[in-house]
C-alpha cells in the first residue's frame, strides 16, 4: 500500500490524525501535497501544498498535468498526475487528505497503472454538530465558514456512504478525540499491512 486517503467533512480531523500519523510512523511516512490556489497558512505543514496563482493553476490543468481538480469553499485544489505516479510506486505511505469525491478517480487512475491495490481509503464520519462547531472555533474558523462548512458535513457524510457503493470506504467516527481515532486507524492500518 502506498496512498491512504483520508476523507470527511470539515472538523472531523482528517488533518490531525494525518499529522499524529506521520508523527507516530515518519518515516516511511509522508504527504502526498495537493496544488492549491489559496494563501500559506500558519498550520499547514512543509510539503503539503505546492502554492499557485489562479493563473498558474489554471495554465497547468490546461496542459492536464492534474488527475483531479476540485473548487472547495471558493479554493481550488489539485493532485499532480506526477505526484500521484511517483506514490504509487513508492515503498513510502503517503497520506492524501481529499475530498470523498475524488477517491474514485484516484482508485481509476491506479488501476489504469495496474497499481489499483495500492490505495485504501477511510472516510472520518461527521461528530455532532456542537462538536464540529467547537472544533472550528478553537482553529479559528470564521463564523460564517463554520455555519458553511456545518451545512456541507452531514452532506458529505451521506454521498460517502452512497460513494462506498463504488468504491472500498473503511467509515470511523471521531466522537471522543483524535486518541481514539488514531488508535482504531492504527489497528486497521495494520489489518491492511499498511503499518
Amino acid at each position: 500500500m502506498t496512498i491512504l486517503t483520508i476523507t470527511g467533512g470539515s472538523g472531523v480531523g482528517k488533518t490531525t490524525l494525518r499529522d499524529c500519523l506521520i508523527a507516530q510512523y515518519s518515516p516511511p511516512c509522508a504527504i502526498l501535497p495537493s496544488v492549491t490556489t489559496r494563501a500559506p497558512r500558519g498550520r499547514d505543514r512543509s510539503g503539503e501544498f505546492i502554492y499557485l496563482t489562479e493563473d498558474e493553476f489554471t495554465r497547468r490543468e490546461h496542459q492536464g498535468e492534474f488527475l483531479w481538480t476540485i473548487t472547495v469553499h471558493g479554493t481550488k485544489y489539485a493532485l499532480e498526475k506526477g505526484s500521484a505516479l511517483d506514490a504509487l510506486s513508492s515503498n513510502t505511505l503517503f497520506f492524501a487528505v481529499i475530498t470523498h469525491d475524488k477517491v474514485p478517480e484516484l482508485v481509476a487512475y491506479a488501476g489504469a497503472e495496474s497499481l489499483a491495490d495500492h490505495i485504501h481509503s477511510l472516510f472520518i464520519l461527521s461528530p455532532p454538530k456542537r462538536t464540529l462547531q467547537k472544533r472550528m472555533k478553537k482553529r479559528g474558523d470564521p463564523p460564517a465558514e463554520i455555519r458553511t462548512r456545518l451545512k456541507s458535513c452531514r452532506l458529505w457524510d451521506e454521498e460517502a456512504r452512497q460513494l462506498s457503493l463504488l468504491c472500498t470506504l473503511a467509515f470511523f467516527q471521531n466522537n471522543e478525540g483524535i486518541s481514539e481515532l488514531f488508535d482504531q486507524v492504527v489497528s486497521w492500518l495494520k489489518r491492511m499491512g499498511a503499518l
